[in-house]
């Protein structure tokens, strides 16, 4: 897995309709949180598509910033949940849009509290 990955992220849990988000891989690296055993086993995932909004967090947890993207947009699974999907070349293109898109709300945003 590398940042920017299109990947699938497996639910299990019960409270969960959907049996999948999709998303990007927005952040691999360690982690402040979980076990000291598990810091380097989890995957930061900026969701896109019908996914956005169902997350956890903002990309931040605890107080630490690991990745941006808008609140309950983001959530951090353990690797073995994440598998890299293939994105036709019209869902390449979709993503793409709706990455640009958020990455000029969030220029815009920025550029309006100042």
């Amino acid at each position: 897995l590398q940042v920017n990955d299109p990947v699938y992220v497996i639910c299990y849990h019960y409270t969960s309709k959907k049996k999948h988000f999709e998303g990007i891989v927005a952040y691999l690296g360690p982690v402040k949180f979980g076990d000291r055993d598990t810091q380097d086993d989890w995957v930061g995932i900026q969701l896109t598509g019908d996914s956005v909004g169902n997350g956890k967090n903002d990309g931040s947890v605890l107080g630490e910033r690991y990745f941006t993207c808008r609140p309950s947009s983001g959530i951090f699974v353990r690797k073995n949940k994440v598998i890299r999907r293939v994105l036709t070349r019209l869902e390449f293109l979709r993503s793409q849009k709706e990455l640009a898109m958020e990455k000029a709300t969030k220029i815009r945003n920025t550029s309006h509290s100042m």
